[in-house]
């Protein structure tokens, strides 16, 4: 996809590529719409790494947090969300339990404090898909 979308750009560069007005508008539309859609492959693709790297942080760790793949799967089915974007969220929960954060047995302002951290970094990772 890169090399076709180099292709038109290389075919939009030369001399007389706006002598067929309509010629040059359809190729300028592909070659956007090509453009858009590698742009989409490749924030997924960052997304991918990032998801990856949180798992083995949260996997290095010695601590009882662990993700199950099947719980994530039916909690995402139940709240009608990507399951991507409930494992994006465990990984939130469990690295910000390891960095100190609470939500249990503690006060509601810490509990708060969680839970704005965890909607802050979740809509950070999500917007940037």
């Amino acid at each position: 996809m890169e090399l076709k979308v180099k292709d038109l750009e290389i075919l939009a560069s030369k001399k007389d590529f706006w002598d067929d007005q309509e010629k040059a508008r359809a190729v300028l539309q592909k070659k956007t719409k090509l453009s858009d859609a590698l742009d989409h492959w490749k924030r997924f693709q960052n997304q991918l790494r990032d998801i990856e790297n949180l798992w083995l942080i949260a996997s290095d760790e010695k601590d009882e947090q662990v993700i199950s793949v099947d719980t994530a799967h039916r909690d995402a089915e139940k709240g009608n969300f990507e399951f991507t974007e409930e494992l994006i969220f465990l990984i939130i929960h469990g690295l910000l339990h390891l960095t100190g954060y609470n939500h249990e047995n503690t006060s509601k302002t810490d509990a708060l404090k969680m839970k704005k951290k965890e909607k802050e970094l979740f809509s950070v990772l999500v917007q940037s898909r």
